[in-house]
């Protein structure tokens, strides 16, 4: 298995971190929990829970747990085969409406609570429709529902319930709930802004991109046509970086877009620096063929002086031939090496491939060259690139083996030829490019979201399975290996915690924390959920009914929290909401809460947990 780097110039940059953090792999689309989608309701909702924790506390802090991810305090919103359910933290329950997937498919993507889950967006099916929905606002305090629009196919709401964009067709309108707008027709994907008060989108064509704020008056702006890859992320309007023919631009939200860079292959920003590639010609030096071993004694060498060689003995002189020889022959060796350094600085060879720049304050410079592929790949928190770079080493050759300039010149032609060995490289901003692993014994590589370890599984076999190592991330090198496992076929770290490492060697689950490992099952899945130093996971998983015992781990002690749970959401370390006893020919079960060591029963035919 190859690592993970990207290799399609048309897909977004793969990531190494901790975008499948929690995200299962082998179950269904119900039962996916991503680790990276709930730090954006840490914002809101954890800094709430903490700083009134805090306060409340006060001196007996030491004594109860941190909690930074709680969600009791938001109500329980699922889907039944009736339609959208909301239940408050009072246990009052409110039939919200219909929805898209009323046979208990995934539904998370047609029903968005805001941050504080008083307001609730769904679409909702009318038979008027074919293809369209009715898009509504559903008030939790009011206890109503109001139509926004009518004929709807997709929507985007903003975090605080005051906007939201949508789709009718290829037709897309913005609404502030009071009065809605048309911005455009004939758009395909589109985007919103971080501060809710611009929206990006593309055209049909899906080259053509623009960029419009959500106020009456606005009006949308060409960014540009024919646009192959946007390298910024879609909601960052203000400086907008992308590729067209080729050619890298830079378009500030109100000015006229400037052409940065020519022939760029891809790009990706990390940090405040923007790398590319380009594909071009470039001279390789002699040590990409030869080691010169002799450098430093040849600099210090030269022509023998036959008073050396002169000897007196009983009034005669003696003149040590041989050893004159020798050093002439010595000399011309040098004078041999020193044409053949000479002759690779005037006619140094060439290859074509591609190189890598930094564009950074106005200035670009190269940074590397010999890269085995143009893609270019960052971790989750996008402050380290990571590349495939062909090992600029072409032979293990000692320069003092070479006995003419014609015969380097053929090795270097030779060598030239072959495919050489591709490592994975790594670039802090600002920093040099350093040497990580070869990329051949790798079968998986993540970095952690604080930059501070590489783990990857390398294997020397060719196998898909292989040792679970960790290295620490200099600024010039990896250091300090650590093997964290003999044996495994996949990981998964912590978003918050880079220490926290969930180990798979098939259907094995172990936990890495503290330090130790310490295996939780012989037969789990790729669902599970970790935070505030608890883990919830499966234990005797069924592949066929995607069913099995759900248990947590905290401080080291196990708990079963139920046995025959299809799906779950953790809303707090000590509770979680799950369904139970699945029927996958009805697609529902019944739905519980955990609270602590309290079971509640919350609703019958249940087909997924939304929030």
């Amino acid at each position: 298995m190859a690592i993970k780097l990207k290799t399609d110039e048309n897909k977004e940059p793969e990531v190494y971190g901790n975008e499948n953090f929690g995200i299962p792999k082998d179950c269904t689309k119900k039962q996916k929990f991503s680790k990276l989608k709930l730090v954006f309701y840490l914002i809101t909702v954890a800094a709430i829970c903490i700083t009134g924790y805090k306060y409340y506390t006060g001196t007996v802090d030491e004594l109860l747990p941190e909690i930074t991810y709680d969600k009791t305090r938001q109500p329980l919103i699922y889907h039944t085969s009736s339609g959208i359910t909301l239940k408050t933290k009072g246990g009052t329950s409110y039939d919200i409406g219909d929805c898209i997937a009323s046979d208990g498919g995934d539904v998370t993507s047609y029903v968005k609570p805001t941050s504080k889950g008083k307001t609730v967006f769904f679409l909702s099916k009318n038979p008027k429709y074919t293809e369209g929905f009715d898009l509504y606002i559903y008030s939790v305090n009011n206890d109503s529902a109001t139509v926004i629009d009518k004929n709807v196919t997709d929507f985007k709401a903003s975090s605080n319930g005051k906007l939201v964009v949508y789709k009718k067709g290829d037709k897309l309108y913005v609404s502030n709930l009071h009065s809605k707008r048309l911005i455009a027709n004939d758009v395909g994907d589109y985007y919103t802004g971080s501060n809710n008060q611009v929206v990006t989108y593309f055209l049909t064509d899906g080259t053509t991109m623009y960029t419009c704020g959500t106020s009456q008056n606005d009006s949308p702006v060409l960014v540009d046509t024919n646009i192959t890859k946007v390298i910024s992320p879609k909601s960052d309007y203000a400086d907008i970086y992308y590729i067209k023919d080729s050619h890298l631009y830079l378009k500030k939200y109100g000015s006229e877009k400037i052409l940065l860079y020519s022939y760029v292959a891809d790009a990706i920003i990390v940090d405040d620096s923007v790398y590319f590639t380009t594909e071009e010609t470039y001279e390789r030096p002699l040590s990409d063929f030869f080691t010169d071993d002799v450098y430093t004694t040849d600099a210090e060498l030269t022509y023998p002086d036959g008073a050396d060689f002169i000897t007196e003995a009983n009034g005669l002189s003696f003149f040590d031939e041989e050893g004159f020889a020798e050093a002439i022959s010595l000399y011309e060796a040098k004078l041999v090496r020193d044409n053949i350094r000479e002759y690779f600085k005037e006619y140094a060879p060439q290859s074509s491939g591609y190189s890598l720049y930094c564009y950074r304050q106005g200035e670009s410079e190269r940074v590397d060259t010999n890269l085995a592929t143009p893609y270019l790949s960052y971790n989750s928190n996008k402050n380290i690139l990571a590349y495939k770079r062909y090992d600029s080493r072409l032979s293990e050759l000692f320069l003092s083996e070479i006995t003419s300039v014609e015969e380097a010149a053929e090795l270097a032609r030779q060598l030239l030829g072959d495919t050489p060995d591709t490592d994975v490289y790594l670039v802090k901003e600002g920093k040099k490019p350093f040497f990580a692993l070869e990329e051949s014994f790798i079968i998986q590589l993540e970095i952690s979201l604080d930059s501070k370890y590489l783990y990857c599984i390398e294997s020397t076999d060719g196998k898909s399975a292989g040792q679970l190592t960790r290295y620490e991330i200099g600024s010039s090198s990896l250091k300090n290996r650590k093997v964290i496992a003999d044996m495994a076929t996949d990981f998964a770290l912590d978003g918050s915690d880079s220490d926290v490492v969930m180990v798979f060697c098939n259907n094995s689950l172990s936990l890495y924390c503290d330090g130790k490992l310490k295996q939780l099952s012989s037969s789990s899945c790729h669902n599970f959920f970790y935070v505030d130093d608890t883990l919830y996971f499966f234990d005797e998983y069924d592949h066929n009914t995607k069913s099995g015992t759900l248990k947590s781990i905290r401080k080291g002690n196990i708990t079963v929290v139920d046995t025959n749970v299809f799906s779950f959401k953790v809303r707090k370390y000590n509770n979680v909401s799950y369904i139970k006893n699945y029927n996958p020919d009805l697609g529902t079960g019944t739905l519980y809460i955990k609270n602590g060591n309290s079971v509640k029963q919350q609703d019958t035919h249940v087909g997924a947990i939304i929030n």
